[in-house]
């Protein structure tokens, strides 16, 4: 199986392994060669899935979902020639065996069995459709990978998780209080937030497996925008125990408290480079908020946005090494990039609604963000590539501050 081109070429080509070849080439061949323009996706019908469970069609709507979110697939209604075509039989009771196929002109490209239970159901869907995307593509899938935020609708602001499809939502605290700006760890197998229960602003890190919660950061004044750093071992977050917000690091352990800012100016929302040598963050020492850089050994931030009257909630792709982040251009919050080899902005979204707290998928492809319409904030997953968007959330409430885990 061969590989994507990089996204900077001119075109994006697939390799799929084949039991013949399809198309017009050479006898004799065992590889698919599919070429698909960038921003194009592969056509594909997700057929009725067959079998005796009541999962049945519950499993093709999730596996359609899941190829069409991953940016790769455009699926169709209707089987066309030419199209590739997924085949899906679910069957059994409490005791699940998934089966599923890729035929392309009527031979497979594809195929791969799973077995579960009722419980698992979906993470089987799931590993199906990322099977199905590295098999056709060479390029791994992020389908079942969790994103977390804050929302409205228990009443207060509680923190939800749920898979990036939208299915599976769950609520993670009942603290009757406001817990915000939550952050996965590089691994996807802890969070950090920021949490009111003690009436002031206090950082707590969450263990995801077994729900143990810790608090790191109770200093006096705020506590606040904790980040992990891509070792897993150093945190990020921004204090006013000396009187002014300013940027620090620390040991995810307790200890090691550095400061790196020293300003007239507030700090807010850091966030670490891939290589974890830096911070991009956001400062109103300019007087008004922007993004700035600071290696980790503190000094002079550097000013690198200049669009906008006000930029913020930066995140760092350690898959594309760009920085997306909110800016405000002509009233309203627009998605926006930076790219750090070129140290140019870029305008992703242009609608009239306000688009806030970008988080990147594990592709570096896909952002998931709150878009605010109407009096509600819903959240969103636009594809960078392609700038096409898909609703993530339709429940009851407000959700904000969205943050996208590795797994």
């Amino acid at each position: 199986m061969g590989r994507a081109w990089p996204r900077t070429a001119a075109f994006v080509t697939i390799w799929a392994l084949a039991l013949a070849w399809v198309g017009a080439a050479a006898a004799g061949s065992s590889t698919l060669r599919v070429v698909v323009a960038k921003g194009q996706r592969i056509p594909i019908r997700v057929a009725p899935t067959g079998g005796d469970s009541s999962l049945a069609g519950s499993a093709r709507d999730l596996l359609e979902r899941d190829l069409q979110i991953s940016g790769w697939f455009r699926p169709l209604a209707q089987a066309e020639a030419g199209v590739h075509e997924a085949q899906t039989t679910l069957t059994g009771d409490a005791a699940l065996r998934l089966e599923g196929r890729v035929l392309l002109g009527g031979e497979q490209v594809f195929g791969r069995a799973y077995q579960g239970t009722t419980e698992t159901a979906r993470a089987m869907v799931h590993n199906l459709a990322n099977d199905i995307i590295e098999a056709l593509t060479g390029q791994p899938g992020f389908a079942g990978t969790q994103v977390i935020c804050s929302s409205d609708r228990a009443g207060h602001r509680e923190l939800f998780v749920m898979e990036c499809d939208g299915g599976n939502l769950r609520q993670l605290t009942s603290d009757r209080t406001l817990s915000l700006s939550p952050q996965w760890s590089p691994d996807g197998r802890r969070f950090v937030y920021t949490s009111y229960a003690n009436r002031f602003p206090d950082l707590v890190l969450v263990d995801a497996d077994s729900g143990r919660r810790q608090r790191i950061a109770a200093f006096p004044g705020l506590n606040t925008g904790g980040a992990i750093a891509p070792d897993g071992a150093r945190l990020a977050l921004v204090l006013s125990k000396e009187g002014n917000p300013e940027l620090y690091t620390m040991s995810l352990g307790g200890g090691g408290l550095k400061r790196l800012t020293w300003t007239r100016s507030a700090e807010a929302s850091p966030c670490w480079s891939p290589d974890g040598s830096q911070l991009v963050y956001v400062s109103d020492d300019s007087g008004t908020p922007q993004l700035y850089l600071i290696g980790t050994a503190g000094g002079r931030g550097k000013r690198i946005t200049f669009a906008g009257t006000d930029s913020n909630a930066p995140e760092w792709s350690a898959k594309s090494n760009q920085v997306v982040y909110a800016s405000r251009r002509g009233g309203r919050y627009q998605i926006c990039l930076w790219d750090p080899s070129t140290a140019q902005e870029q305008q992703l979204t242009q609608d009239g609604a306000s688009h806030e707290d970008p988080s990147w998928a594990p592709d570096g492809r896909h952002v998931v963000y709150s878009r605010r319409e109407g009096g509600t904030t819903q959240l969103r997953i636009l594809d960078t590539w392609s700038m096409d968007e898909i609703g993530l959330t339709r429940s009851p409430g407000s959700f904000y501050t969205p943050h996208w885990s590795s797994r």
